[in-house]
């Protein structure tokens, strides 16, 4: 560099000081550039994740309305909780319906070992009427909108023309939205 004439040489600085300027301008940029990159890309990943639960959640919207009339239909095979006795009311004027006189023995509500579970409440009756009345009266139980599982039956004469009919049977009863919490 001693022989070079000044000129040259301060073309020379100043080309090598406007390329470490361009370089190091180039460098900042492209730092950005990936900073913007970085940034772009984890708002691109939050707003796809909140596309996917904004459709998981209009999914489960869309089950809980479409299974409506299924959970309403499914809720009314189950006594209430406070429907005991309308369940036993429902019993006997089937049975008057039917030409039986229907006979409460015993009502019991078991605690379950699962709080959890559905109550169970177990009936023992009994009725009495003539034959066809009985078998038509035991036919409606098996049948009844509710669920329910016939446990025992025990068909008896009574007299020449009357017969007895009893029946343990037992309810599924939902539980209070206080008690399954």
């Amino acid at each position: 560099m001693a022989s070079m004439p000044g000129k040259t040489k301060q073309y020379l600085i100043l080309v090598i000081v406007l390329n470490v300027a361009v370089i190091s301008l180039w460098a900042f940029l492209f730092l950005k550039v990936k900073a913007s990159n970085e940034r772009i890309s984890t708002l691109t990943n939050e707003i796809e994740l909140r596309v996917r639960q904004e459709r998981t959640l209009q999914s489960v919207k869309d089950l809980v309305e479409a299974t409506a009339e299924a959970r309403a239909l499914l809720n009314a095979s189950f006594l209430k909780e406070d429907g005991a006795a309308g369940f036993l009311e429902f019993l006997e004027s089937v049975g008057k319906g039917v030409g039986v006189v229907v006979t409460i023995k015993s009502v019991d509500e078991p605690v379950p070992s699962d709080p959890k579970a559905l109550r169970e409440l177990r009936v023992q009756l009994n009725a009495d009427g003539r034959w066809k009345n009985v078998m038509q009266f035991l036919g409606v139980v098996e049948h009844l909108p509710y669920e329910t599982r016939v446990e025992q039956v025990v068909l008896s004469r009574k007299d020449p023309i009357g017969w007895r009919v009893d029946i343990t049977l037992t309810a599924l009863k939902l539980q209070s939205s206080h008690e399954s919490d």
